[in-house]
């Protein structure tokens, strides 16, 4: 294959290259009759008429009869007794030249030349894991190539190899400074060389500017991923394998790793969003549970239950931004009310004409709830140990408005603790939805800016309730 491939560059008159075809010929077999041959051709064509004497003769020492080697010998005969010269390869040559005429326009050729070569076959060696014999041509070609990027380079992939960490990194990090040409491949070793050493928080950083120069590289999103997940960001890593298996859907590991992930982060997301809306900590509640559906892994059951629940947090989110709305506005409009605290139950009952648009703090049980047009009425006894299901009196009765419809919330019922805060309104009679007496005074009424209520019955903690919209 190499003589035919040297005939071919032969007559195209490129000598130089066919040469390199005949001498690989004869390094499998070093009696190839046409490889000694041609080398003569060769030699003759560029005036090495020793060489080419040389040859020949070789060729008829294998093949008496051949008529070329025939011709040749006889024309170069005057050559006969001239010691035998060595055949440098083109490497030889090329490395004679730098050293002889370094600073030359063609020593300057040779240099780029010799150095493509040398690459090529550490490189080569890379690949057949001959690791000590590329260390080695490393080492050789670095005493002409001291400051040169592609070879520390591959010094460091060595050190990597050789499980040398910090001198691997180190030696990625001068390879850069050295202006190695594939810049990303030498910041993804460094990150292997710091993730080598357990540096995770560096190799993360390496691999994202390894990303930043080569973003389509699936590989540096999945390592990337690695590493963030050794970290404990799970979230983060399953980011990462998602964009590797979007730049690279050929990307098998890469997927498997995404799979895995999804499933552990869906099943986790799921639970802890269904629990943060037993909590009622519905902004929490949201967020989980969009990101359980969007991991994309739960059995189709949890899927439904986790669309529902969503649903249902994404009304009660956007109830509690109303209701902090209508705080805020609140907080306002309270500036203008004459603040006395701990106004006494018994004394603002007496004389309600007296405290009429101040501000009370009042709690007890829930009697009665009832929804009224454009509000609801709360009808509270201050005496949470009175019966009051036979009181005939109710003097311990309060009535409390609030604007809006009654909370879809058991915690605001029968028999549930209340606190109120609001501003006095005026005072009415009170009808007990049991006995139905009316109460034998004016209680008072109050306009709620803020209530809390309790049922432990129907859940725990407390449910805060504020008007809709502004005052009375």
């Amino acid at each position: 294959m190499h003589n035919t491939a040297g005939l071919a560059l032969y007559y195209q008159g490129k000598y130089p290259q066919a040469f390199q075809e005949f001498l690989s010929s004869l390094r499998k077999d070093p009696n190839n009759v046409t490889a000694h041959f041609n080398l003569g051709r060769i030699f003759e064509k560029q005036g090495k008429f020793e060489d080419a004497f040389i040859q020949y003769q070789r060729t008829l020492s294998l093949d008496p009869v051949n008529q070329g080697a025939k011709s040749g010998f006889e024309r170069l005969r005057r050559y006969e007794k001239r010691p035998e010269i060595v055949v440098r390869t083109r490497e030889e040559e090329l490395e004679q030249q730098v050293r002889a005429q370094p600073d030359s326009l063609s020593g300057r050729e040779a240099q780029s030349e010799l150095l493509q070569v040398r690459i090529k076959q550490i490189q080569d060696l890379f690949d057949q894991k001959n690791y000590s014999a590329a260390q080695d041509l490393i080492v050789k070609t670095q005493i002409l190539y001291p400051e040169n990027g592609e070879l520390t380079f591959l010094n460091a992939r060595y050190a990597y190899l050789m499980n040398q960490f910090p001198d691997a990194a180190e030696k990625a990090r001068l390879a850069i400074q050295r202006g190695v040409s594939q810049e990303d491949v030498a910041l993804y070793l460094m990150a292997l060389s710091y993730e080598g050493l357990g540096d995770f928080v560096r190799a993360e950083s390496a691999l994202k500017d390894a990303l930043k120069l080569a973003p389509s590289n699936a590989v540096y999103y999945e390592r990337l991923g690695i590493v963030q997940r050794r970290q404990g960001k799970q979230v983060d890593a399953w980011e990462q394998f998602r964009r590797g298996v979007d730049v690279n859907p050929g990307a098998v590991e890469t997927r498997v790793k995404l799979n895995r992930l999804s499933r552990e982060l869906s099943l986790k997301t799921y639970t802890q969003g269904k629990l943060a809306f037993e909590q009622r900590n519905y902004a929490e509640a949201k967020s989980l549970l969009s990101q359980a559906l969007e991991f994309g892994e739960l059995t189709p059951d949890m899927q439904s239950e986790a669309k529902n629940l969503l649903s249902m947090t994404e009304y009660w989110v956007q109830k509690s931004d109303k209701i902090a709305q209508v705080r805020e506005a609140q907080q306002g409009n309270t500036l203008n009310i004459n603040l006395k605290r701990d106004l006494p139950f018994e004394e603002v009952r007496d004389s309600v004409g007296l405290y009429v648009g101040q501000y009370v703090s009042w709690k007890g049980r829930v009697v009665h709830l009832e929804q009224k047009d454009g509000f609801y009425e709360i009808i509270v006894d201050s005496d949470e140990r009175n019966e009051f299901q036979e009181d005939l009196g109710m003097q311990g009765f309060f009535v409390v408005h609030v604007k809006g419809k009654i909370p879809d919330d058991r915690r605001l019922s029968y028999l549930g603790m209340a606190e109120i805060k609001g501003k006095l309104k005026d005072s009415a009679f009170v009808r007990n939805p049991y006995n139905k007496n009316v109460s034998s005074r004016k209680q008072p009424v109050v306009m709620l800016t803020e209530g809390r209520f309790e049922n432990r019955e129907f859940g725990s903690g407390f449910l805060r309730v504020y008007p809709e919209a502004g005052l009375f």
